[in-house]
């Protein structure tokens, strides 16, 4: 794709899912993605994505989700990010920047009250994060987090997003 003067975006990305056992299954994603400016040996970025997810147990959902982010020379104006809002509990949306980023996560989803009043779905989760984004001439120094939250999700919301009151510590 041609975004601007110079300017050559583009990427490819490949996903699948299998079952793993009854209510159990596995998705995985593997992608690339490239921006030229002026020359093409910049800003390339290669991710893995694994989830496996088990329902076996009633009104519960246990998910384990791993990723690895590996970027090559990318322009500084977009480094990875790893905090709260991608994956990292307890710690400010932009905690850690780099050229790396590796997130491990194992949370515990349970489910009270389903559809209330037609209008409301209440849950709770405890989860543990454990990950970082770091430079690409430095060693990582893996950050943990550990907590709890409240899951509210509106049953007629078209989202389908629940609302997270989460409490953490890192």
């Amino acid at each position: 794709t041609v975004t601007g003067a110079n300017t050559y975006t583009g990427g490819t990305a490949v996903s699948g899912g299998m079952a793993l056992g009854p209510r159990r299954f596995g998705l995985a994603k593997l992608g690339t993605s490239f921006r030229c400016m002026t020359d093409c040996g910049n800003d390339f970025l290669s991710s893995v994505d694994l989830q496996v997810i088990d329902q076996s147990l009633p009104k519960q959902t246990v998910v384990i989700h791993a990723s690895y982010d590996h970027g090559v020379k990318l322009d500084g104006i977009n480094p990875l990010s790893l905090g709260e809002s991608s994956g990292l509990h307890g710690y400010s949306n932009s905690a850690f920047l780099g050229a790396r980023r590796a997130l491990f996560n194992v949370e515990d989803r349970i489910f009270f009250v389903d559809d209330l009043f037609h209008v409301v779905s209440l849950g709770a989760a405890a989860f543990f994060d454990s990950g970082f984004a770091w430079p690409e001439d430095a060693a990582p120094a893996l950050k943990h987090a550990v907590g709890a939250g409240l899951r509210i999700a509106f049953s007629r919301s078209s989202r389908n997003e629940p609302l997270k009151l989460d409490l953490a510590y890192a």
